[in-house]
């Protein structure tokens, strides 16, 4: 819905666009949440500086990783762009070449193993970065024999989603102790499980060797950040 006045930008008046009212949470088409007055505040005050961005990234993980309980971290451009990241990690790990080689997946395992009840828009990140998504969870038996059964040699990880529109009657814990079994990462899409603040370590507590959070809803960062938490060897 979308008012007449003015949307209080001055920026956004002279495109001629009109202030919305928004009844709908934080969701991305919507510009995700409003940021803390101090954000707001923190992002002017390093906009005239240069720093190093490797060091950069190198301290803003370890916050992470304290904030999260995980091994490591990693700001990412979203958490869109924290599932290529995850689905890239898994193919090709630290290895130069292969990362240089993605998304082009050959001689990499190339599979992302998903519910089929957790596809939605943003799982074409996982295939942004050359991976073959399969859906599992549609066929015969229980759903811990079915994707016991997905798993095989040509499969990088397990993705799950945990959102307040989608579930899985095979938790997060089942999911990772089937997948662990097997020597298969699980990375897990929790972009707007934030809050409660509790989430932050609850997915990492239960085993998700990979988290991607979006700053920009919950956390009520800016729309274009995001948080990724997990095992040392993949961040």
């Amino acid at each position: 819905m979308t008012s007449t006045t003015s949307t209080g930008s001055p920026q956004f008046d002279a495109l001629g666009l009109k202030r919305g009212i928004n009844g709908r949470s934080w969701i991305t088409i919507l510009g995700g949440s409003r940021m803390h007055p101090e954000v707001q505040q923190a992002m002017v005050d390093a906009a005239d500086t240069f720093i190093d961005f490797h060091e950069l990234n190198r301290q803003t993980g370890k916050r992470i990783a304290e904030f999260t309980g995980a091994e490591a971290g990693l700001v990412v451009a979203g958490a869109a762009a924290g599932l290529l990241v995850q689905a890239a990690a898994c193919m090709a790990g630290s290895d130069p070449e292969r990362i240089l080689q993605l998304p082009d997946t050959t001689g990499m395992k190339g599979e992302i193993l998903i519910y089929e009840g957790h596809r939605h828009g943003f799982d074409v990140c996982y295939r942004a970065a050359g991976t073959e998504l399969k859906e599992w969870g549609a066929g015969e038996g229980t759903l811990a024999e079915q994707l016991e059964a997905a798993i095989n040699e040509n499969t990088a990880a397990v993705a799950y989603v945990v959102s307040l529109r989608i579930s899985c009657d095979l938790s997060l814990p089942e999911v990772v102790e089937i997948a662990h079994a097997k020597d298969v990462p699980v990375i897990m899409d929790g972009a707007a499980m934030i809050p409660p603040i509790e989430n932050l370590t609850l997915y990492i507590d239960q085993g998700a060797d990979l988290v991607t959070i979006s700053g920009g809803k919950g956390v009520r960062g800016p729309q274009s950040s995001g948080i990724l938490a997990g095992r040392a060897d993949l961040v």
